[in-house]
C-alpha cells in the first residue's frame, strides 16, 4: 500500500510540474519573452508575441479581447491603451507641397484611417477606406489642402500601420502589423 502510495504521489508532482511549465511555456511564447501579464485574443486564438501579424481590410470590423492573466475574479477592469502607428520598419519619405517629410514621424496621426471603438474588454479596429489609395487617402487627410506625392517606388502592399496595444501601465506592449 506505501508503494502505491508513493507511486501516486510522484505521479501528480509530476503533473503538476508539467502543468506549472506549460502554464509558463504559454504565456511566454514558449519560452520567447518574458511571462505575459496581459494579453489579446483574436478569434480565439491569443496572440502573446509582442510582434505579429495581421491585415484589417477595408469596412471589416476586426474584434480583439483583451485579458490580464491575474485578474480572474476582480469585479474592477483594468484598462488598456489602444492606436494606431506608422510601422517604423516600412519609413518612407513622401512630399506635401514639395517639403520631403518622414512617414514614420507622424505618431498617432497615421490612425485617421481607422476607427477604434473600445470597449471594456475588447476592441474593435475598422479601415475606413480601400486598399488602392489608401496611402494617398491617409496622408491627404492628415495633411488636409495640401500637394501630397508618394515616392515613385512606392510600394503599396508592405505594412505600412501598427496597431499598437499595450496594458495600462505600458508594461506589455504588442506591436500588430
Amino acid at each position: 500500500m506505501k508503494t502505491a502510495t508513493k507511486v501516486i504521489a510522484a505521479v501528480l508532482i509530476f503533473l503538476l510540474l508539467a502543468g506549472i511549465i506549460g502554464i509558463v511555456l504559454a504565456f511566454t511564447n514558449g519560452g520567447n519573452e518574458d511571462f505575459k501579464t496581459f494579453y489579446i485574443e483574436k478569434d480565439g486564438k491569443n496572440i502573446l508575441a509582442s510582434e505579429t501579424s495581421d491585415v484589417v481590410y477595408a469596412g471589416t470590423p476586426v474584434t480583439y479581447k483583451v485579458h490580464y492573466t491575474f485578474d480572474v475574479g476582480k469585479t474592477e477592469k483594468r484598462d488598456y491603451i489602444v492606436k494606431i502607428l506608422p510601422n517604423e520598419k516600412q519609413d518612407f519619405d513622401y512630399t506635401v507641397d514639395g517639403k520631403h517629410t518622414s512617414w514614420k514621424e507622424l505618431g498617432e496621426k497615421a490612425g485617421l484611417l481607422f476607427r477604434i471603438d473600445k470597449g471594456e474588454d475588447s476592441f474593435t479596429v475598422t479601415s475606413l477606406t480601400g486598399v488602392e489609395n489608401v496611402m494617398l487617402d491617409a496622408l491627404g487627410l492628415i495633411h488636409p489642402g495640401k500637394d501630397v506625392a508618394l515616392p515613385v517606388d512606392f510600394d503599396g502592399e508592405k505594412p505600412y500601420f501598427t496597431l499598437y496595444v499595450a496594458s495600462y501601465n505600458e508594461s506589455v506592449k504588442f506591436f500588430i502589423c
